[in-house]
């Protein structure tokens, strides 16, 4: 199976969609598009909704366009209108009076399964009449909404109301865009306006959309509509990539307005991993200069079949380098160490290989190839790319973890025997496919495990609930803590452990009544309560918490000993780097001085978009950013086999790390010894004796070169696609550190 070309990924964008509004005339059809995600990000498939109003109901039909041969799935079950959001659905907000904070909720799926709610009451319904219709190439929905079940009648001309439509996607590994660009769709400040107005508008133009905002084949397509009449000053006009000014394509004027289309390439000579562009529209009346619409958006392409290699490490049992370029024209691949071409593939196929462990039977061949780091490039016409390898004398092993060696806490790092350990670990998954045995020094989804490896232990006693709302279960207080006090009776002996709390700890809090009801708790409060109980009966036993939404972050933080946390903008998101850093640093600055776990997506938000590279850069991250380990997410699924480059990265990133980590840990930070570096790059030093160890990473998904000035000499080193690269500085000078 083939990773496919592209896939939609994005950078956070807050506050940047301004005049996101509606003006709907009576007995007008209106049309609107421009859907972005929760993240800000341009989608591959375009959503479009189309507004008619009478003198009772509000009309809404919402077209989703989809892939050739997809399907929408609708998930539902009977008495669980909830669980209609796992899967493709439709949902419309509208707030009558904006400034009350009061939202009305709809939504409806691919089955027909109706949900609505006065913000999160469920208990409030609407006789909103409703029809779903289903063909090849797109879905619709249409709902008619009574004014009288929100604001008692029709809406004068003039009045403005919070308004927002969404569709949540199950296709290309799942996301939810949106009209009005909002990141959270109940906060009544995130609203876009529908203004309902008489028909009788101005000589100038006094609204402007988008009616299509699609990335495909690495091209944004959009579509930009300025209703008024045929003689009517057309308005100021910007589109930019990137702050560059792009022309459009095509201008159309009617009896009823304008429109404006662009076609956009964001493809470069070097094919970028994964690619992050801002694309900004921006309209302006030219009479007096008023912003008629105002939107930033995310143009993110990742590329994952541009150059696949099978694997990350290699051995000289592997004896050759699989791998497959999409390419339309011949390449040609060039395999290089230390910038030097070793091997050279003309007029490659699609997919091939080259032997580096000797001459294949029978034949010449060029000589072995020694262990060390390897770049293979593809160059096909004025386009290239390239991707680093390793080629190893030996299977790549941690040291050992001894019987005996205790793990503690030593202020934001951990130890085992006394020495800084970095902890690595994966969550419980269905299937693995690991390169190497000893993937892991912490014993979490009990796979690829190192002997005597860190235990993650848990609380019992509770349990997860969807109904009323998903949380966790607790019983009585006196209950809960004769079972806590039996369990840290019996789990105090063991020597590398840390015990959790709680997963997912922002979710709700119920304590179970003699009666069966629920009594709602504060999850913040009740945890720093139960953290405080279990450190007066367990002193010398640590514990941790996890969250990954962030609220409370600072409050969660201080709950407990080892601060576990993953966020939707980096961790989880299909383009991880962008944002990992402020994430890091969040976090970091939140938890203080106690270790840090922070989670990576192994196959979140889908098992196709995350690459070896990404996953690599990420750790090399925390270690930058003084966090004390990583986990990676495997669960909701399973990485398959076919990705085994990443399935190396992963089986052998822990002994990559545990080569340097001791040693550069305990060092001091040394903040003056990097003079000058160029942007794009995150790097720390720290000094071990009479040496410093420097540590970089490209934040980039194209290849970047580093030109740095340091205290020991300069360096000038290329990295291809989100590479770390460590260097020791010493009296000979500074150079890098061989894996």
């Amino acid at each position: 199976m083939r990773i496919p070309a592209m896939i939609f990924a994005g950078i956070l964008l807050a506050g940047v969609c301004s005049a996101q509004e509606l003006r709907l005339p009576a007995g007008k059809l209106l049309s609107v598009g421009g859907f972005v995600t929760t993240r800000g990000e341009i989608p591959g498939l375009n959503t479009e909704v189309k507004l008619y109003r009478d003198a009772k109901y509000l009309h809404v039909t919402v077209i989703n366009y989809l892939d050739i041969e997809e399907i929408p799935r609708g998930i539902g079950r009977k008495n669980d209108d909830v669980s209609i959001f796992g899967g493709d659905v439709v949902e419309i907000i509208l707030s009558p009076e904006p400034e009350s904070g009061v939202y009305y909720h709809l939504a409806v799926n691919p089955s027909g399964a109706f949900y609505s709610a006065k913000m999160r009451d469920r208990s409030w319904h609407i006789p909103a009449a409703h029809s779903i219709t289903r063909t090849n190439g797109w879905w619709r929905v249409s709902v008619d909404i009574p004014f009288a079940a929100l604001s008692g009648g029709p809406p004068k001309p003039g009045t403005v109301w919070g308004v927002n439509f969404a569709t949540g996607r199950t296709d290309r590994g799942g996301y939810s865009v949106n009209w009005s660009g909002a990141s959270d769709y109940h906060d009544v400040k995130q609203l876009g306006k529908l203004i309902f107005t008489d028909g009788e508008e101005s000589e100038s133009p006094l609204s402007a959309g988008l009616r299509q905002l699609v990335l495909c084949d690495d091209a944004v397509s959009l579509t930009l509509e300025i209703p008024g009449k045929r003689d009517m000053p057309s308005p100021w006009i910007r589109v930019a990539l990137d702050g560059q000014v792009c022309k459009p394509e095509k201008t159309e004027s009617g009896n009823d307005g304008m429109s404006v289309s662009w076609e956009i390439p964001l493809t470069q000579d070097y094919l970028s991993q994964k690619s992050s562009h801002i694309l900004e529209v921006l309209v302006r009346d030219k009479p007096d200069g008023r912003t008629l619409f105002h939107k930033k958006a995310v143009a993110n392409s990742i590329r994952t079949d541009a150059l696949q290699l099978d694997r990350f490490y290699y051995t000289y049992e592997d004896g050759k380098v699989n791998y497959s370029h999409d390419f339309a024209e011949p390449a040609e691949i060039t395999v290089s160490r230390d910038g030097k071409v070793c091997r050279t593939i003309r007029n490659a196929e699609e997919t091939g290989a080259f032997r580096f462990a000797g001459p294949p039977p029978g034949k010449k061949a060029a000589p072995k190839l020694a262990p060390g780091r390897y770049v293979m490039e593809a160059v096909s016409g004025n386009k290239r790319t390239s991707r680093v390898f390793f080629i190893l004398d030996k299977v790549p092993a941690p040291a050992p973890i001894r019987a005996e060696a205790e793990l503690k806490i030593d202020g934001d790092i951990f130890t085992l025997d006394g020495m800084p350990s970095f902890l690595l670990g994966g969550s419980p998954t269905g299937k693995a496919f690991l390169q190497f045995g000893d993937a892991f020094n912490v014993d979490y989804g009990r796979y690829g495990v190192q002997p005597n490896a860190v235990q993650i232990l848990g609380i019992p006693g509770y349990r997860l609930t969807r109904e009323p709302a998903t949380g966790y279960v607790f019983p009585p207080d006196a209950e809960f803590r004769r079972i806590v006090d039996k369990s840290l009776e019996s789990g105090g002996k063991m020597k590398r452990f840390f015990t959790r709390i709680a997963y997912e700890a922002q979710m709700n809090v119920y304590e179970k009544n003699a009666d069966g009801t629920l009594k709602v708790k504060n999850p913040p409060e009740f945890y720093a309560g139960l953290y405080r109980y279990l450190k007066s009966k367990a002193p010398d036993r640590y514990f941790s918490i996890h969250i990954d939404h962030h609220d409370n972050l600072k409050e969660f933080a201080s709950s407990c000993d080892v601060f576990e946390t993953s966020y939707w903008s980096s961790s989880f998101s299909t383009a991880m780097i962008p944002n990992l850093c402020r994430d890091m640093k969040e976090t970091r600055t939140a938890a203080g001085c106690k270790p840090v776990i922070f989670w990576l997506g192994g196959t979140i938000p889908n098992p196709l978009c995350r690459t070896a590279e990404e996953l690599r850069a990420g750790v090399y991250l925390a270690v930058i950013h003084d966090l004390a380990g990583v986990i990676f997410h495997m669960g909701h699924g399973y990485l398959p086999q076919e990705r085994s480059r990443l399935w190396s990265l992963i089986s052998g990133i822990n002994a990559e790390i545990q080569r340097f980590y001791p040693e550069f840990r305990k060092g001091e930070l040394c903040r003056d010894f990097v003079l000058k570096s160029p942007e794009g790059f995150a790097y720390a030093a720290r000094k071990s004796g009479d040496k410093v160890i420097l540590v970089a990473v490209n934040l980039s998904g194209g290849e970047k070169r580093l030109v740095m000035k340091t205290v020991n000499g300069d360096i000038n080193d290329v990295f291809t696609p989100y590479e770390p690269k460590v260097y020791e500085a010493g009296k000979q000078g500074i150079a890098e550190l061989p894996l």
